[in-house]
């Protein structure tokens, strides 16, 4: 059975619990096992990484090799939802799988024909996701929602960290059009999660939380993850 499963197998109907995941891009480079664990001690639900080719965002970051290295290194039930963050990620599915993810999300446009992937993804034991870009419609989403675990809405622009006002209504939206169809799929705010934002995104519709530096602050993860879990909890009241 995939890690992230029983992150999905919620019942039906009820809501779907807070999944905190930071992004070990926020950690230290130098020791990312190290801050991985400290995650996982302090609370986290989900290891995200964040793998950028330094084309379709400035930065390089995590590849193939060390995020199987990274799985090898985890306790066996620590779960890693995988971002591409990349050009022509179709032809990087595979090896992404091979590595170890658990959850492995790709921006819309960032594939040729997106059904497809996501149904490779699927066929592997994975859970697919896709991401949503500040300037991509939700209606884009529509055809693709039966073979959707996770959507992953950019609440910045790729590579940044300014939390966009205008992404409060758009998770309303996107949770409005999820709800609608039936499907369960979970919708994940990427982008500008903090303490004084958390419980915005999760009143709008935000059930799966990536934070980088909220996490990492002060050295203080477990006082941190909790944190912010309680702030999105108390948002949804």
């Amino acid at each position: 059975m995939n890690n992230a499963a029983m992150l999905f197998d919620y019942p039906a109907g009820s809501t779907p619990p807070v999944v905190m995941a930071p992004a070990l891009l926020g950690g230290s480079f130098s020791s990312v096992r190290v801050s991985a664990e400290a995650c996982l001690d302090g609370g986290a639900d989900v290891l995200h990484l964040d793998v950028m080719d330094g084309h379709f965002v400035p930065e390089i970051t995590f590849g193939t090799k060390m995020i199987a290295e990274l799985r090898a290194g985890l306790r066996p039930e620590a779960v890693l939802d995988v971002h591409l963050l990349c050009n022509d990620v179709d032809r990087m599915i595979d090896g992404f799988l091979a590595a170890g993810a658990d959850v492995l999300s790709f921006p819309l446009e960032t594939s040729d024909n997106p059904y497809r992937s996501l149904e490779k993804i699927r066929e592997r034991g994975c859970r697919a996701g896709v991401a949503i870009l500040p300037a991509t419609p939700i209606s884009a989403l529509e055809e693709l929602l039966p073979l959707l675990d996770l959507v992953v809405l950019m609440t910045v622009h790729p590579g940044e960290s300014r939390l966009l006002p205008t992404m409060f209504d758009k998770l309303a939206r996107l949770h409005s059009m999820v709800d609608r169809s039936g499907h369960r799929v979970r919708i994940c705010a990427d982008g500008g999660v903090k303490r004084n934002t958390i419980g915005g995104l999760a009143a709008s519709g935000a059930d799966w939380m990536v934070a980088a530096s909220a996490v990492f602050a002060g050295n203080a993860i477990a006082q941190n993850i909790a944190g912010l879990r309680q702030d999105a909890i108390a948002g949804r009241q």
